[in-house]
């Protein structure tokens, strides 16, 4: 089994400033809306995700919105916060062959994990960030290991638990590097 000692050449991506504002405003007593969507703004990429997520079918909305603040109120904060999360996650990623289907991956379940959730009244928030980054840490061994996508071992369907082959391949696993990176 995987000790808490082994060491790995693996870059832990920085936790991005607009993260960390939106953050900090979100733990004031009274969070400024305003405050928020100015830090959206001052990225582009961020920008358009949260607009794009508002708009999208799953929200429902008779007409579009346009701008941030608009987004921010029907969103809240907490989703807002898990959006923009997301996104810098997402972003700060070294970019990496074969990860545009996990990102799209992670973000559907996600939203499947948030939806099942909110139907058997549980923490929908919550649920959604369980599934956005349950795998958080494959792309981190795929950046330390650039054919651990493509290896048959990591394909095969028969496998027992991947977290075994990942161990005896690599001498670490999604699941202690996922630990390892929330931490972080």
């Amino acid at each position: 089994m995987l000790s808490r000692s082994t060491s790995l050449d693996i870059d832990f991506p920085p936790c991005p400033s607009v993260l960390i504002n939106i953050q900090n405003e979100m733990n004031q007593g009274n969070p400024s809306i305003h405050k928020i969507a100015e830090y959206i703004v001052c990225d582009v990429v961020l920008a358009a995700e949260v607009l794009r997520t508002v708009n999208s079918p799953f929200y429902g909305l008779r007409h579009k919105v346009s701008s941030i603040f608009d987004a921010i109120k029907i969103l809240g904060f907490t989703r807002t916060l898990q959006l923009v999360a997301a996104v810098s996650v997402r972003q700060n990623a070294a970019p990496l062959p074969g990860m545009k289907h996990f990102w799209d991956d992670s973000q559907a379940i996600a939203n499947i994990a948030c939806s099942i959730a909110r139907y058997l009244n549980m923490n929908g928030d919550l649920a959604y960030l369980m599934g956005l980054f349950h795998d958080c840490a494959i792309p981190l061994l795929v950046q330390r290991f650039p054919d651990y996508l493509y290896d048959p071992r990591m394909l095969n369907p028969e496998a027992l638990d991947i977290t075994i082959i990942e161990d005896a391949m690599f001498n670490a696993n999604h699941a202690w590097l996922g630990c390892l990176f929330a931490r972080s």
